[in-house]
């Protein structure tokens, strides 16, 4: 069962990472790579991940106390983000970042207010759940019949 175990994994993580292209969240492609599975114990699939796809899944939230100066916290990472998606000048880069930033900081991410925005992770994985519990039943019956095969032999 590991095996088959692992080939889900496998088949889980490759849609979770389409889906990072599909919803158009690739951008870094740090969350994207980050997502692996393992079988634990022979019995438990693990789902991994780099802590950041949260956002990814849920949004960000707005910061609870916001200044003036908040944008600074973020800044460095929604500047490769313009850098690479908005395609804008190099004088209009700082304005630019700095209103994506300030404007996450103060109101949260179009994901938090619309999860179809975002991953949607418990839809892929409710694909996978029966094939997963299929593979833990068959198990255990075939551990069943092994017992008692021994019983009688």
């Amino acid at each position: 069962m590991s095996k088959e175990l692992e080939e889900v994994g496998q088949e889980i993580t490759a849609r979770i990472q389409q889906e990072f292209d599909a919803k158009n969240l690739n951008n870094t492609k740090l969350g994207q790579n980050s997502v692996s599975s393992k079988v634990v114990g022979g019995t438990k699939l693990s789902i991994e991940a780099f802590k950041r796809i949260l956002f990814l899944q849920f949004g960000r939230r707005p910061r609870a106390n916001y200044n003036e100066n908040s944008w600074k916290e973020i800044y460095p990472a929604i500047e490769s983000w313009v850098k690479r998606k908005l395609n804008v000048s190099d004088e209009d880069l700082f304005i630019v970042t700095k209103s994506i930033a300030d404007k996450i900081q103060r109101e949260g991410t179009q994901i938090l207010r619309d999860r179809s925005k975002g991953l949607e992770l418990e839809i892929i994985l409710n694909e996978y759940i029966d094939q997963i519990a299929k593979l833990v039943t068959e198990k255990e019956a075939q551990k069943i019949v092994d017992q008692l095969a021994k019983q009688w032999q």
